[in-house]
């Protein structure tokens, strides 16, 4: 779900040296290509931003399922930080879909 409603594109988000890193997400086209994990897992070309402003890759999920002990305790914080994101987002009621429409709206 998280992936399916993210942007596509690319972004420097593995140089953590400059200071402000994720603000430079570009919508499509990809980054350095390719890479694959030590078990032949490959990603593709491109950087996922999430709604919360979070940037990650193709291959996010695949290491929370089977890397997951080698998660360090900082990335671990910023996955809980997204579970409450997304958990808040979900209690709230989508507008566009609960509220009705007047004839006014289409005038």
């Amino acid at each position: 779900m998280v992936l399916s409603k993210a942007e596509e594109g690319s972004s420097n988000y593995s140089n953590q040296s400059r200071p402000k890193y994720w603000s430079e997400f570009s919508k499509g086209g990809g980054w350095r290509g390719e890479h694959t994990t030590d078990c032949g897992k490959e990603s593709n070309s491109y950087d996922y931003l999430l709604e919360n402003g979070m940037i990650t890759n193709s291959l996010a999920v695949f290491y929370l399922k089977w890397y997951r002990n080698s998660i360090s305790e900082n990335d671990w914080k910023k996955l809980k930080e997204l579970e409450k994101f997304y958990q808040n987002k979900s209690d709230k009621p989508d507008v566009r879909k609960t509220r009705k429409r007047n004839s006014e709206d289409y005038k």
